[in-house]
């Protein structure tokens, strides 16, 4: 429970990192997208989160033995 909390932390924080201030203030604007996919990598979690600005987050791409199963992903 302790990993998923501290994982569902570092996303809060990475998010609010990445969304300026200014965007959150604008009404005539959308706000800026963010998308989060969560990857099966078998007893693993990955995440993987493009937030604005073209930054793309990958957190825990699971097991050595589970890269090419992430590749994959990314080129579908």
């Amino acid at each position: 429970m302790k990993i998923k909390l501290s994982i569902l932390l570092s996303i809060f924080i990475i998010l609010w990192l990445c969304i300026p201030s200014f965007a959150l203030e604008s009404t005539t604007q959308p706000l800026p997208q963010v998308k989060v996919y969560f990857i099966d990598v078998g007893q693993a979690d990955s995440i993987y989160i493009q937030a604005p600005k073209n930054y793309n987050i990958l957190i825990d791409a699971g097991n050595n033995d589970d890269g090419q199963l992430v590749v994959n992903y990314f080129k579908n």
